[in-house]
């Protein structure tokens, strides 16, 4: 490949200075009890977090990735532990677990080649190139330096093998997508604006039915 056909084809360089992680030292977390701390201290390095007693946490001294891209996974974390579930922001750490274990963890910016390359090793599974498009997406939309719109356009045309010809209806019946997660949750913790009774009942059976649904491995 020549020089020019690869500059085409990685990302644009960019004289911006690189981005650092200056969120808030406590990150408030969704939690479903009461006797479980409700925030994530972001000013060490292992961020740990609960959901119904089960700890959770992403150890970032242990994960081998660029500096650069460990402050902007801060970022995308912290935004998944205040916006989504424990176990919706869980999913993201087991991400950034699978890229710290790939050939571009200590590569930045990445080609679109590169990424594609990198779903191929993980076996094109689903809930990783998911999370990876949607961080991918977020920073992209915080127009940090590094991401660009023709990578994230093919890297959102990855298609990911399915197991088996039924795995569509496994999958149909088993989760929701990010931004639906949210909406539905928006919708729960929405106030009454009637003393109805059908409104309230209304709202616990879509409590528990959020609660009681199966979730994807």
């Amino acid at each position: 490949m020549t020089k020019s056909a690869a500059q085409e084809h990685a990302s644009p360089p960019s004289s911006l200075p690189a981005y650092v992680f200056r969120g808030p030292a406590y990150v408030t977390i969704r939690t479903r009890t009461n006797d479980q701390p409700k925030y994530v201290d972001t000013r060490l390095n292992v961020w740990t977090w609960y959901d119904g007693g089960t700890a959770m946490n992403i150890d970032w001294s242990g994960l081998k990735l660029s500096s650069e891209f460990v402050e902007i996974a801060k970022a995308f974390m912290a935004h998944m532990l205040e916006k989504y579930s424990p176990s919706t922001a869980y999913r993201a750490a087991r991400m950034l677990h699978r890229v710290s274990e790939s050939d571009i963890s200590l590569k930045f910016p990445w080609a679109a080649e590169e990424i594609i390359s990198a779903f191929n090793s993980w076996n094109s599974s689903r809930e990783y190139v998911v999370v990876f498009r949607t961080l991918y997406r977020w920073v992209m939309d915080r127009g940090i330096a590094g991401f660009s719109n023709d990578i994230y356009l093919k890297i959102k045309d990855f298609k990911t093998e399915r197991s088996s010809p039924y795995s569509r209806i496994f999958l149909s019946q088993s989760g929701l997508e990010l931004d639906e997660e949210i909406l539905l949750l928006k919708r729960i913790e929405r106030q009454s604006l009637t003393d109805s009774w059908e409104d309230v009942q209304f709202n616990i059976v879509l409590h528990l039915g959020f609660e009681l649904a199966p979730r994807s491995i």
